[in-house]
Parts: structure tokens; C-alpha cells; sequence
């Protein structure tokens, strides 16, 4: 995410706003989890606290939603915005896909 947001800055300003809407779906999508799963490492009182099932209730209706918006804001990237060129995917795929047969 920090390379192609490095990259972005390069770009023309109509490319950096659908790279930057990119980056910042995923970093937004998996930032909670990330975040819980470093401070249940490093503070043991909020491993404590994640231990009791109320608490994780709570942490899944934040954590959950914002997980599941990143195949929503990908998708979206790829067919409104193109971020990626489908084609191109695909045919690289299909190419390495290939490969083992060709031999």
C-alpha cells in the first residue's frame, strides 16, 4: 500500500484519486483488525478485556463491517475507477496458467 501510494504521487491528478480512493479502502477495511491484533499482543489489560464475550461483540460489530467493505471498495476500484486493467489481469494469468502445458 505505501509503494503504490508512492507511486500515486507521480501520477496525473485523475489517477492519484482512484489510487488514493484504493488505498484508502483497504487501509480503512483492515486497519481495525490489525489494530486489535497488535494491542491484544502489546497490552495484556485489553487482552484481558477481549477475553470477555460482550467486549468481543462489540469489537466484531466494528471490526466485522470494515473487513467486509474491502471486497466492495476492490470491486468498485476495479470496475468504476479501473485501477487495474482487467484484461491485462487476466491475460497474464491465463499466461502462467498455460505455462505447465506448453513444456
Amino acid at each position: 500500500l505505501v509503494f503504490a501510494g508512492l507511486q500515486a504521487r507521480a501520477a496525473l491528478p485523475r489517477e492519484r484519486r482512484r489510487v488514493s480512493f484504493f488505498i484508502s479502502g483497504l487501509a480503512l477495511g483492515i486497519s481495525p483488525i490489525l489494530l486489535e491484533g497488535l494491542l491484544e499482543s502489546i497490552v495484556p489489560g485489553f487482552s484481558e478485556l477481549m477475553g470477555d464475550r460482550s467486549a468481543q461483540i462489540v469489537a466484531g460489530f466494528i471490526v466485522y463491517p470494515l473487513l467486509l467493505s474491502v471486497p466492495l471498495t476492490t470491486t468498485y476500484s476495479v470496475l468504476v475507477d479501473r485501477v487495474l486493467d482487467v484484461k491485462v489481469v487476466f491475460r497474464k494469468a491465463l499466461r502462467y496458467g498455460m505455462a505447465p502445458f506448453v513444456f
